[in-house]
């Protein structure tokens, strides 16, 4: 697995009209929808085992090589297993949390489960997201739970590749409140048939709903930085810099 943060994008709308379309989500013939079986299928294929370095952060109280997360088919292929370890000396060595996701017909989501040998228990749901830059990312949010009754939250963010996965986590505590930011004054742009808009991706925005008899559509395209991905957190609090209108 490597480790990746965020893509800074540009956005720039053409107005010809100004309702967006969106397609039917696939099933098979199972019911479960067809992002959720690639997915599945995607995490077992092979082995079912994905492997990262260890040594940038190898020390006397982490002293493994490599870590793996290994998933297998569920009974049916209707769900996952999976298992988080450690490997030293390419011999298995730990391990420090199992998995189950499934997709849970009664509510029509994958419900993902993890547990830890410490008795923390996790539970929430996994989604498909379109990222900033147009790529599909699983996104599972989970709410922990320790024995000593603290509870926290983690967002696990994943892009599939060809032959590898990229993967990274936020935590926060449950008890704490998100930040409250300033958004300034909202200026609503109203737009005729062949309008452009250029709008920075991550400024504040949000769409309305045509109440027009007719149909109207808006086409969108994203455009972002060559070489961002060498430095995307400094773009990502200097969202300006290298853009010139």
């Amino acid at each position: 697995m490597k480790f990746e943060k965020m893509f800074l994008t540009f956005v720039f709308l053409i107005f010809v009209g100004c309702v967006s379309v969106f397609g039917q989500e696939k099933t098979s013939p199972t019911g479960i929808p067809d992002w959720v079986q690639n997915h599945f299928g995607f995490m077992t294929k092979d082995s079912g085992r994905w492997i990262t370095d260890n040594s940038k952060f190898k020390s006397e109280s982490e002293p493994f090589d490599q870590y793996a997360v290994e998933f297998t088919w569920g009974i049916g292929k209707q769900s996952i297993k999976g298992r988080l370890l450690a490997l030293k000396d390419n011999k298995e060595v730990g391990i420090f949390w199992e998995y189950l996701a499934l997709w849970y017909p009664a509510e029509k989501r994958v419900v993902f489960q993890q547990f830890g040998g410490t008795g923390v228990f996790g539970t929430g749901e996994m989604r498909a997201v379109e990222s900033p830059e147009g790529k599909f990312e699983n996104h599972t949010e989970l709410t922990f739970y320790a024995r000593d009754g603290t509870s926290w939250k983690d967002l696990h963010i994943l892009t599939e590749g060809k032959d590898e996965q990229r993967a990274e986590s936020f935590s926060f505590k449950v008890s704490e409140s998100m930040p409250i930011l300033e958004l300034g004054a909202w200026t609503q742009i109203m737009c005729e048939v062949g309008d452009v808009v250029f709008a920075h991706y991550q400024l504040g925005h949000a769409a309305v709903v045509n109440t027009y008899d007719n149909d109207r559509i808006a086409v969108y395209f994203r455009v972002w930085l060559r070489g961002i991905e060498q430095d995307r957190w400094h773009y990502l609090t200097n969202i300006w810099e290298g853009w010139k209108i």
